[in-house]
């Protein structure tokens, strides 16, 4: 597949899901609703507009702090791109497009709202986290450990420095291979996740528009 295609396939669906996913949220009040419980985690919906980084660290609400940080992000995520076209494999570029576009999101809504609207929770029960995500920051770590695993296995060329050995053509099909079967697995999460909430949103405008059949489970109950 042309590596251009796949940074911007990558890039607007990462960036497209993001920002939908955002709004449908927003207009619904899931605030608080409990997702699944993973033993003793517990995954659910919990509302917060993160004016700072991650976790809220610099959390100033303020317009010239906004502003700063917007082209922070803005620059990481051109940086990206630059990357994905200039120096990356057509994996590591998909790895590339996919912080990109998780972080152009947050720009995004940090220029038009303010802050990051964040509403994914993970918990321990009875002890409440009060950090929230969205699924654009899974999309940075996403991209990032990529980026991060396909720089690990291409390795140094050489031990030292004016060691001018190649390394040899099996250690470098087998980096290969792995960066590849990892660039695939990072694509296909962010197709999957796309096609699952795409999905869950039809099914559930459908089904609200039918009532959600409760008069006929009630006939037959």
């Amino acid at each position: 597949m042309n590596k251009f295609l796949i940074i911007l396939g990558t890039l607007a669906v990462a960036l497209v899901s993001a920002l939908w996913l955002r709004q449908f949220l927003q207009a619904n009040a899931y605030d608080g609703q409990n997702l699944m419980i993973l033993g003793p985690l517990v995954f659910n919906l919990e509302y917060v507009v993160n004016t700072g980084v991650n976790f809220g660290v610099l959390g100033e609400e303020t317009p010239l702090r906004q502003l700063a940080l917007s082209g922070l992000g803005l620059a990481i995520a051109l940086g990206l791109l630059v990357y994905a076209v200039k120096f990356a494999g057509p994996w590591g570029a998909a790895a590339a497009s996919i912080a990109a576009g998780g972080g152009l999101a947050n720009v995004f809504e940090r220029i038009t709202s303010g802050g990051v609207f964040d509403y994914f929770n993970v918990g321990v029960l009875l002890l409440p986290n009060p950090f929230s995500f969205n699924i654009a920051d899974i999309y940075i770590f996403l991209g990032i450990a990529g980026i991060a695993l396909g720089s690990f296995l291409a390795g140094p060329k050489s031990e030292t420095e004016g060691d001018e050995q190649p390394v040899t053509s099996v250690d470098e099909a087998q980096r290969f291979r792995l960066f590849e079967f990892f660039g695939r697995v990072t694509y296909a999460t962010t197709m999957n996740v796309f096609i699952l909430v795409a999905s869950a949103y039809l099914a559930w405008m459908f089904l609200s528009s039918q009532g959600f059949y409760f008069d006929k489970v009630y006939q037959h109950s």
